[in-house]
């Protein structure tokens, strides 16, 4: 999209606006679409920084992405804002489920978007396996579009049954609602150069009220939860590292509305 713009804004005399959503090669590489080093990726980094470079200005979405810009790129940082993915706060609404923090018959853990690529779905099952140890009534929500035969699938291998498992394909207009009536939002990434990313979903979690769990190393995500205190970061993919974690959210969900709060204010103050 970059050199589509790029070539005829420079033949028209036009402004070249590059809006970078993250650094795509290095995207492809951390979903496994691109070896690290072959020639694909090296000719899109190349292509990247030169759009980067002769743009009039340019967005990134992470603060930590804007400083390694500061620190390599001489006098690019003076073309250059940082630009979150941002949410509808009127749309995405915490309160469209009031009574959630009240039920004591059920703990959902929503994960919202696309499995696969560089979502780590397998290790988001591990966590819900040591979820359903420490907190009874456990239940894993999906709310995807991808299939739901290979969510299941994936569910079966870590000895997970279906019935602690919900895949849901739904609306655009219900999934406010939905989330909203979950008592957690869960999303693991590939943390490879992932200072650059700032996934929609997190903002979309924090202004229903849900509580975050996150691997740390994407974006500025880590900063946010542990500054304002809206969920937990799981400091590696090991059991014990979990049950930390998990401990830790027993903690905050025990601060019922006045988390729900703080979550919602959260996405008004970096994400609306």
């Amino acid at each position: 999209a970059g050199l589509m713009a790029f070539f005829p804004a420079k033949l028209m005399g036009a402004k070249f606006f590059f809006d970078t959503r993250g650094l795509l090669a290095d995207k492809y590489v951390g979903g496994r679409l691109l070896a690290e080093n072959s020639p694909t990726y090296k000719l899109m980094r190349w292509l990247e920084d030169m759009l980067v470079g002769k743009s009039d200005y340019f967005t990134v979405e992470t603060h930590r992405h804007a400083e390694i810009i500061k620190g390599s790129f001489n006098g690019w940082s003076r073309k250059m804002d940082v630009i979150p993915c941002c949410i509808d706060t009127h749309k995405f609404d915490y309160s469209l489920s009031p009574d959630r923090f009240n039920r004591k018959d059920k703990f959902t853990l929503v994960y919202l978007g696309k499995v696969g690529t560089w979502y780590l779905v397998d290790e988001m099952f591990s966590f819900f396996k040591s979820v359903s140890k420490l907190i009874p009534y456990s239940h894993l929500t999906f709310l995807t579009e991808s299939d739901a035969a290979c969510v299941y699938s994936g569910a079966r291998k870590q000895g997970i049954t279906e019935s602690k498992i919900e895949v849901k394909r739904a609306q655009a207009e219900d999934v406010p609602g939905l989330l909203a009536a979950a008592n957690a939002g869960i999303f693991f990434i590939n943390p490879y150069k992932r200072y650059n990313s700032s996934p929609i979903k997190f903002g979309e979690y924090l202004a229903c009220g849900l509580p975050v769990i996150i691997n740390s190393g994407i974006g500025d995500c880590d900063e946010v939860v542990l500054g304002e205190k809206v969920g937990v970061v799981v400091s590696d993919f090991s059991h014990l590292a979990y049950e930390k974690a998990i401990k830790e959210l027993n903690s905050l969900l025990s601060e019922g509305e006045a988390l729900r709060a703080r979550c919602r204010k959260a996405a008004e103050k970096y994400f609306s």
